[in-house]
């Protein structure tokens, strides 16, 4: 009876373990959007292959409209049966007038290598990223900068309460 007690407390432990390091990573990852634009079969092929990736990814999570996030605009053409893209690696700042742009790549892609593609555009978003984190973190936090915005609200409503000389 004791060692089955025990046992059960081991295993209870383990599993908060388990739940608390599932949950740091979690906390770590970066949210990550996919949009795409672009009508050709490879390109939407990239775009899904590229959106699996960042489900399956430890790195990243998923990220909606709105949501502050990392955003990969991927940009695609069809080209003599391969697909010519861009890539633009975005900072979104749902509260700011602007999003911050990080960095921009382009690449061509056949039919056979859109998993290799997308393995690269991965790998190659993946430093901007952890440096942009790393060195300048605090272009994102909101109580630290005054948005544009903000400031231009401000200054049309003092305009509007000066009387016209």
């Amino acid at each position: 009876m004791v060692l089955g007690v025990f046992r059960s407390r081991i295993v209870s432990a383990l599993l908060a373990a388990s739940f608390l390091a599932a949950s740091s990573n979690a906390a770590h990852a970066n949210a990550l959007r996919i949009d795409h634009s672009g009508s050709d079969l490879i390109g939407k092929q990239l775009a899904y292959e590229l959106a699996q990736q960042v489900e399956r990814s430890a790195d990243f999570v998923p990220a909606s409209e709105g949501d502050e996030a990392w955003k990969v605009v991927l940009l695609t053409v069809e080209t003599d049966g391969s697909t010519s893209f861009s890539v633009s690696l975005v900072k979104t700042a749902p509260d700011a007038l602007f999003d911050y742009f990080v960095t921009a790549f382009v690449g061509v892609c056949g039919a056979q290598r859109v998993q290799a593609c997308s393995s690269d555009i991965m790998s190659q978003i993946a430093v901007p990223i952890a440096d942009y984190e790393q060195n300048w973190s605090e272009l994102a936090d909101a109580e630290r900068t005054e948005t544009p915005s903000t400031e231009r609200s401000e200054r049309h409503a003092i305009a509007a309460d000066t009387p016209d000389r």
